[in-house]
């Protein structure tokens, strides 16, 4: 008896002291989260990820790994140092069955080697939670990040993303208008103008009527081959802006743009061209919000009526989008939502598991009483039965992976 005394002693000490040991360890920390993480296992990964950081991992998570659903991580060296007082851990990580997008994402934050193998210096938080470690694989920043989704129950299917205009493009609150080439006969005067020949231009802001009919003094300018022309651009150039004309008494994001192909009518809510700081052109569009999707949005923004928004494009670069701030927008501060047994701690798990057992020993004088309230008592039983397991195997799942890092199936 009392070998078996000691023997139980022996694993309470023995289960202690690994506990103390996984908790403490800042490499250990890194080898759980990377396990996590190769198990796709998101909400269960964030709980060793710095909350101010939670941001970034959504985004690498949902627009990273998404497009890379065989990549496996392994740790192949790691190291604890100490920067300027600050804890961290020096970590090399081999890459397998990576995609080439995978490799040019991390190739643009030179985080990866010739070899497939990703170098990195992970420090370590103290959070009133406990420690946490940072997480550096986007170039996101922001104070007041969050998750943006269109309402369910909106009728609004999607939003375009718009890339902003260069500065150089910017006209320090003076619209720079570009007057398009226009050939006139020379029999024509100004008073022979009428409502049709008045030219509007689209500019950078909007769409705004020219203060003066393209009817300039024909002194002034040059006549050839029986026509003159307003040298204000030349002919290219007008053909590729294709020679707009619009009618009078059009809004600039209601109306009918006239070209030469016809008419285009531009939608007013939600997808309309963006103002001021951005192009007026289809190319500045580099993706969609679709319904039932999320998106990391930086809330703040000195624009009433847009809003910052991160995507990656073509080139595999992570870029600052813009979205029409719309009432079917729904922000959401929470970027992984834990379960039950997900967030709990280490000792926390062990307690509530010791804590169940003791009830199994007495469960065939409970699961007799049951049985005998008919058919009642049964369903009770199978559902209590079937509780406990369900309980007992998530406990265990926590527990093993936090002692041995082995992962069982959710």
């Amino acid at each position: 008896m009392s070998i078996k005394n000691e023997l139980l002693k022996g694993i309470i000490v023995g289960l202690c002291l690994l506990c103390f040991c996984s908790c403490s360890n800042d490499g250990r920390m890194v080898k759980k989260f990377i396990g996590r993480q190769n198990a796709r296992e998101f909400n269960a990964a964030s709980k060793y990820i710095y909350p101010a950081d939670h941001a970034s991992l959504y985004f690498f998570d949902h627009e990273v790994l998404s497009r890379a659903p065989n990549l496996l991580l392994k740790i192949v060296e790691k190291q604890n140092i100490t920067i300027d007082g600050q804890k961290g851990v020096v970590v090399k990580l081999e890459c397998k069955n990576v995609s080439q997008f995978f490799i040019n994402y991390m190739q643009n934050l030179n985080k990866i080697d010739r070899n497939n193998c990703i170098v990195d210096t992970i420090f370590i938080k103290e959070t009133r939670n406990g420690k946490k470690i940072t997480f550096s694989w986007t170039t996101i920043k922001g104070e007041n990040l969050f998750l943006a989704s269109i309402d369910k129950k909106s009728s609004l299917q999607e939003l375009n993303i718009y890339l902003k205009g260069n500065n150089e493009e910017k006209t320090n609150d003076k619209v720079e208008q570009k007057i398009i080439t226009k050939k006139v006969s020379p029999t024509k005067r100004r008073k022979d103008f009428d409502d049709d020949d008045v030219m509007y231009v689209v500019t950078e802001s909007h769409v705004e009527k020219q203060q003066e009919p393209i009817t300039q003094k024909m002194d002034d300018v040059e006549k050839r081959d029986g026509f003159t022309e307003i040298e204000k651009i030349d002919e290219m150039e007008a053909i590729e802006n294709e020679k707009v004309k619009v009618t009078a008494n059009q809004d600039a994001f209601t109306g009918d743009i006239n070209n030469e192909n016809g008419s285009e009518n531009l939608k007013k809510e939600n997808n309309a061209i963006p103002t001021n700081s951005f192009l007026v052109n289809k190319g500045n569009i580099i993706g969609k919000l679709i319904k039932g999707n999320n998106i990391v949005i930086d809330a703040y923004s000195e624009d009433p009526e847009w809003v910052q928004c991160f995507t990656i494009d073509h080139t595999c670069k992570i870029v600052k989008g813009y979205i029409k701030k719309d009432p079917a927008i729904v922000q959401n501060s929470l970027f992984f939502s834990l379960g039950i047994f997900e967030g709990l701690s280490l000792l926390i798990a062990v307690i509530i598991l010791v804590v169940i057992a003791f009830p199994i020993i007495y469960i065939g004088s409970i699961v007799d009483a049951l049985f005998d309230r008919g058919l009642q008592g049964i369903i009770i039983c199978v559902a209590l039965i079937l509780g406990l397991i369900a309980t007992i195997y998530m406990l265990l799942e926590n527990i093993l992976f936090e002692l041995f890092l082995i992962n069982l199936p959710f």
